[in-house]
């Protein structure tokens, strides 16, 4: 969509909005809109140390502009809001940077604010004077009525943002008892998928609260099958009261499932839009375990510039087919019981089990057995 708001004292109130957390003197933050949903982006740095400020932030910028057209990404309008004492320097420096990286048939408005938190005042450059406005008090309202209508608050701070995502140390529900879990186990891959989703879907509902069993249940559900975990990561994959979902069961889970809801809370947060959320929540995730891929795949997204909505895509693609896949699987599971039925192995002692389903596990470890056709 096209940016909503055209007055600078607007733009500076939506910037904690775009970026989720309330900036401070060190930040420098690139939004843009255009005239599609993937012609906007945002971006933000903060001023480095040791090194010279106006070549730093001119070359981040040459990158981001770089990155975004990498992913069709094409704004008509680039806004850079710039904060504290050398903010005037630095937004100007940003410019440059973004200049550099456009050809002569590119005709991209770009304005350079420069906004006075001890104030709550914003100035506007004027490129044809060369000269700055007047500053103007920041104009929230509307930026706050749009955040109450979305349910948004944005955080104090980059750290408070990071905090909100960091697991407690302690654990406030646990694993379900292993014959609990057997029983998951030996559903077929249909069922258990589909009571993923409606725990899923439950907890998403504005007022609801979790039941004593449902983070266990969802956590064990999860941790049966690969195939299960990204049901439910394409499941919804723009909605955020489902990313919160995750997180909430993260906060004071058990240590055997931070590295399974790290992982899986990480994706639908960055997904969702939450690219602070997002990362935090992955790099929670242990470099060993079975699903640090999925935690590795949300870093590289981060640093790449990916824009959400384009993995929300791949993703979207990825669930057009995991339907026929959990058929498939629970075909698979019936012929192998029926094989094992008709020749039994040789030399079975009489306190073995029965045969154990593909892909299945009998203990609350987080490390799953690899799901036919589609190993971790």
């Amino acid at each position: 969509m096209s940016n909503p708001l055209a007055e600078p004292a607007e733009l500076a109130a939506l910037v904690p909005q775009l970026i989720e957390f309330r900036p401070d003197d060190r930040h420098v933050v690139i939004f843009g809109f255009g005239d599609r949903e993937d012609d906007q982006f945002v971006t933000f740095d903060i001023a480095p140390t040791n090194t010279e400020e106006s070549q730093h932030f001119s070359e981040q910028a040459a990158k981001t502009l770089h990155l975004i057209g990498r992913y069709d990404c094409h704004p008509n309008m680039i806004t850079i809001a710039s904060y504290g004492e050398h903010g005037k320097a630095r937004a100007h420096a940003v410019e440059e940077g973004l200049r550099t990286q456009l050809n002569a048939t590119q005709n991209l408005l770009i304005i350079q604010l420069h906004i006075d938190l001890a104030t709550q005042t914003v100035e506007t450059y004027l490129p044809n004077l060369d000269k700055w406005t007047h500053p103007e008090p920041i104009k929230s309202e509307r930026v706050d009525a749009l955040g109450a209508l979305l349910g948004s608050s944005p955080a104090a701070s980059l750290d408070d943002a990071k905090n909100a995502y960091e697991h407690t140390g302690t654990s406030a529900w646990q694993p379900l008892p292993a014959a609990e879990i057997d029983t998951i186990n030996n559903q077929k891959h249909v069922e258990r998928g589909t009571e993923a989703l409606d725990i899923l879907d439950r907890l998403a509902t504005p007022g609801e609260q979790p039941r004593d069993t449902d983070y266990p249940r969802l956590g064990a559900l999860m941790d049966s099958s690969t195939l299960i975990r990204d049901l439910v990561i394409t499941h919804d994959t723009a909605s955020r009261p489902h990313a919160e979902v995750l997180r909430q069961a993260f906060l004071a889970c058990p240590p055997e499932y931070i590295g399974l809801l790290g992982a899986v809370g990480g994706i639908k947060h960055y997904t969702a839009g939450d690219v602070i959320g997002g990362k935090q929540l992955a790099l929670q995730v242990p470099p060993n375990h079975p699903d640090a891929s999925i935690a590795g795949m949300v870093s590289t997204a981060t640093k790449a510039g990916f824009p959400p909505h384009k993995l929300q895509d791949l993703l979207n693609n990825v669930k057009t087919g995991l339907g026929t896949t959990l058929r498939e699987a629970d075909l698979l599971a019936e012929r192998n019981k029926t094989k094992q039925a008709n020749f039994p192995e040789i030399g079975r002692t009489t306190n073995q089990t029965g045969p154990k389903q593909p892909d299945t596990t009998t203990n609350q470890q987080p490390s799953k057995e690899k799901d036919a056709g589609n190993e971790k």
